[in-house]
Parts: structure tokens; sequence; C-alpha cells
């Protein structure tokens, strides 16, 4: 094991409990992500993984947040890749002396990671990261840790792929550095100086609390307190063909809250000029003043050129930002997962957090605001029904669907204990047996009276319904069947019979959970 693995390995200190491997395909094309398929694995990462990275075998993502709600590392992912200036971000990132280093990505986009020196909440980590991207000129990106606290010990969270993957095989120019460097003071940096840098600017709770933002608004205030989408168009260059007339919409929403009605009007003729490249004629910023005066619209944050730039997290507590009205739950929503346990549990990223819901607290909202105060502290806005099912249609569509083993499933749990009851001591040494209500083995099938398992199961914690269980363990192949033993009928269950155990053991309990 390399001395360099063993340091990567410690600076990039994430989840204890999974990683993932990245597998690239083919070239990227130039201007477009580099494709690949990405696997989870729910292990604790160890150096090994950081040797075979490094030598350009396997790329390796790690989960910045812990367990605890904190992390060692964050990164601002610029997922731009056709004309980005590597030099001038990292040029302007020295400059604001913001303690950020700038890494090549493997599709050409950038990483800028920030480093700690000791675990950081992860909500100062991501709240920082999206101010720094507002400045920087890229609001709307993506921030690691992704999440400010994750929902259980099953949740991983996201991880995100690690740099300078290659760069211990990697020849010529590209010597201790491969294709994912990181750029300092105009330089490519070797692996062994990003880490001496990484260690230089690494920073504790109080330092990082303390950076200075720099200033939001390089108009000299223009956009003062406004939404951050509109800021980083202006820092791109101005609001270009194709995007002007909804750009200028949104400009007028922003000075009608900032100066009021029948004030702001005077003012859309200079931001049209400063924002927009080219400037709109003198007709078409006059239908932008009637549109903006019909009603007291909103931002189009759903609509281009806004959509691809939008930070709503940040717009949120802006002064001139997002109104929180009708239709509008005042929190952000991220990513949905459905966790295919029985019955299904879901995963939702609110503001960053998230929590676990149940699919009625998925569906209704006076529930969901409920687990949202247990959970979050946080009390989002009621809004109308049709808009609370459209909020969650919409994520719905994009859910992410995990898998679980069959034993974290309620059929799962239910053959598990059926085994330990069928196959323990206690078990009938012939048919007459059957009446002492002991599990009966004969002819390859198992025989068991039902409210005797019933019982068994409420004793490990699982209460169900006789018509619950018995349909779970139809699906498995049990037929009902009834037996007259010494003048005396009972009925009983049969399923295949279970490979039997060669030593008794005893049978676990667990504490009772209360109605299932």
């Amino acid at each position: 094991m390399s001395e360099l693995a063993e340091r990567f390995f410690a600076r990039f200190r994430g989840l204890d409990r999974a990683f993932g491997l990245y597998g690239l395909k083919g070239k990227a094309k130039k201007g477009q992500k580099h494709l690949g398929s990405a696997q989870t694995y729910r292990e604790a990462p160890h150096a090994g993984l950081w040797h075979d990275h490094l030598e350009g075998k396997t790329t390796l993502g790690i989960v910045p947040i812990c367990d605890d709600g904190t992390a060692w590392f964050g990164a601002i992912d610029i997922d731009v890749y056709d004309g980005l200036d590597h030099k001038a971000i990292a040029e302007q990132i020295l400059a604001w002396d913001l303690p950020l280093i700038a890494c090549r990505t493997k599709s050409g986009g950038l990483h800028l990671y920030l480093f700690c020196r000791d675990s950081i909440p992860a909500e100062l980590i991501r709240g920082k990261l999206m101010e720094w991207s507002v400045q920087l000129g890229f609001s709307g990106v993506e921030v690691f840790p992704k999440q400010t606290r994750l929902a259980n010990t099953s949740d991983v969270g996201n991880w995100i792929n690690m740099p300078y993957f290659g760069c211990e095989t990697a020849t010529g120019k590209d010597k201790g550095k491969g294709d994912r460097y990181a750029i300092f003071n105009g330089k490519a940096l070797t692996a062994e100086a990003f880490l001496k840098l990484a260690e230089t600017i690494a920073v504790d709770t109080d330092s990082l609390r303390s950076v200075a933002v720099p200033t939001d608004d390089p108009s000299q205030g223009l956009l003062r307190e406004g939404p951050p989408c509109l800021q980083t168009l202006h820092q791109r260059g101005g609001i270009r063909e194709g995007g002007r007339n909804n750009g200028l919409f949104n400009i007028g929403v922003y000075l009608r809250k900032r100066f009021g009605q029948g004030e702001w009007e005077a003012h859309l003729d200079e931001y049209n000029q400063a924002l927009l490249d080219p400037p709109l004629g003198h007709k078409e910023v006059l239908q932008i003043v009637k549109s903006v005066n019909r009603k007291a619209y909103e931002y189009k944050c759903a609509d281009q050129p806004i959509c691809d730039v939008c930070n709503r997290q940040i717009c949120l507590s802006r002064e001139f930002g997002i109104a929180t009205g009708e239709g509008d739950p005042g929190v952000t929503f991220g990513q949905l997962i459905k966790v295919e346990t029985d019955p299904v549990t879901w995963i939702w990223d609110v503001d960053g957090a998230r929590i676990e819901l149940t699919t009625q607290e998925l569906k209704d909202q006076a529930r969901f605001h409920t687990r949202a105060m247990e959970e979050l502290n946080k009390w989002p806005l009621a809004v109308k029904a049709p808009d609370w099912a459209k909020i969650v249609r919409q994520y719905l569509e994009s859910v992410e669907i995990m898998t679980v083993p069959e034993d974290a499933k309620m059929t799962g749990q239910v053959m598990f204990f059926l085994e330990l009851y069928c196959t323990r001591e206690t078990r009938a040494l012939n048919r007459d047996d059957l009446l002492k209500k002991k599990p009966w083995t004969d002819d390859g099938r198992v025989y068991f009276h039902g409210p005797d398992f019933r019982q068994f199961l409420a004793k490990q914690g699982l209460r169900m319904r006789p018509g619950d269980l018995w349909n779970q363990l139809r699906e498995r192949g049990a037929e009902p069947q009834f037996f007259n033993i010494k003048g005396q009928g009972i009925n009983v269950w049969s399923l295949p019979a279970f490979k039997e155990q060669d030593e008794a053991f005893d049978v676990p309990m667990i504490e009772s959970q209360g109605e299932m």
C-alpha cells in the first residue's frame, strides 16, 4: 500500500459505512459529461480503494457527510464542461481568499474543495459553499455534502468522485497529476503538492464562520438582496438572446419587490442596459412593464434562463427573493427515495435534511408537516391540496428506488421466524403432537397451527392480522389442512419443509415494537 493512498484516505474522511465506484465508458465528447456506471457499496471505505484509484484502476467516490451530521470536507461541483475557464476561477478564489482548492473533474468541470481541521456541522459547510457558488457565478450547481443530516443508519447520502485518478501511473506532462489535478497560482499541482496545500488551507469551525463573504453583486448594488440566479447571469456576462424577454420580466419582478408599485418602472431601462446583451428595444420594455403590473407576479423559476441557475434555498433567504405565498411551501425539496421495505418507506430531502416518511405521511400534507416539525424543527407553509399533489407528483417522476435485503421486508421477517418456529427443539415427534400446538414435519412438508405461530410472532414484536399473515404465507406455497386426531379436529397450515438444523439453538427475542 502506498503512503500516498494512506494520506488521501485520511484527508478525504467521510461516511464510514459506504463508498461509491464509477466505471467510465469510452471517451468524453468535448463539452459534455463523461458518462459511465455508478455503484454504491455499503461497506467501509479503506486505503486499498485509494490505491486502486490513484493507479487509475477504479474511480472512487466518498460520501462527505457522517452519521452525526458533520463533515470533514465539502465541495462545489461545477458541472459546466464547455468553455469553463479553470484558471480564472482558481484566480478568483485566490483573490477573494476563499479556503477552496479548484480541481479538474473527469469531464473537464471543476470541484472546488473545502477541507476541515475537525468535523464541522454539514449545515454550516453547505451554507457557506452555496453562498460562495453564487458569488463565483455558479448559482444552482450541486454542493457536497448534499444533505445536512441523514435519515437513518441505512441512509448513505450521496458520494462525489475523488481527484487525482491515475496520478501514480501517469507519465510525461501528467506525471504525479493524472487528469484530475488541482490548479493553484495558474499551475497544475502534483498529488503531493495538493495534499500540502489542503493541509495549509484547512479550516476549523470558527475560522469557517468568519470567512468574509465577497460582494454578492459586482454591479455596485444593482441586484442587492436579489435572487442568486439574476446575480449569476449578470456575472456570466449578462442575459443573452433567447432569454432576454423572460430575463427582463424576472428583473421587473425584482424591481417591483425592491422599489414598490409606482416606483420600480423608472429603473427598468437602466437594468435593461446593464444586464441584457444586447438590451431590448423600447417597445419591448414597455410591454414587460405592462405584464409585471397586471398582478403580483412571481419569478418564473421554472423557465429559461432562470431554471439552470436557480438556487431556491439561498433565494428564500434573500429580502427580495422568491415569495413564500400561495402555492409555495417555503422550503426546498430535494431527492425523493423509495425504500422497498414492507411497508414502503420514503426518504425525502427537505432543506438539505433527509427525513423518513410513510406513504400516508407523504400523501397527507398535515402529516408531513408533523414529521417536519418533529425531525427538522421546521413548519412548512400550507398549500392547497392540488398544489401539494403537484409537488409530490413532480418528485415521484424522478424518484430513486432503493432495494433492500429480503429480511428487511415483512415477508422476509415472517419466513425467518417461521423457520425458527418449525425447527426448534419443541417440534412434534408425530402427527398427534399437533394437538399440543407443536409443528410437525412429514414427507417434505411442515404442518403448524396458525394461531400458535401468530402468538410466537407477537413475542418477537411482529403482530399481524390472520388474513395478512395467511396471504404472505400463501404466496410462499402455504396450504390449509384439516386433521382428525383422536376424535378431535384441528385446522393447520403447511409449507414445504425447511432444511433441518444439525444443532439446536436458542430462539432470539427482540423487543416488542407495538402493533404492526
